[in-house]
């Protein structure tokens, strides 16, 4: 049991020191900023895009 929580914290270390850590978090903003994006470009569809400020949601979310 005790072999396993050091191997465990061994491949969370190595994992931190060579990015990987920090890459999982930026996949996972990256694919909610997709899906709010989908969801805010189908709301303002509803609403036909009668106003040109409401195509502002739909350019910045994904460069955001």
């Amino acid at each position: 049991m005790a072999n396993e929580t050091v191997d465990a914290t061994d491949r969370l270390v190595r994992n931190a020191r060579n990015g990987r850590f920090d890459r999982t978090p930026s996949a996972l903003t990256a694919g909610g900023a997709v899906v709010a994006s989908v969801e805010v470009f189908f709301g303002l569809d509803k609403a036909s895009f009668n106003n040109r400020w409401m195509w502002v949601p739909v350019v910045i979310g994904p460069t955001g």
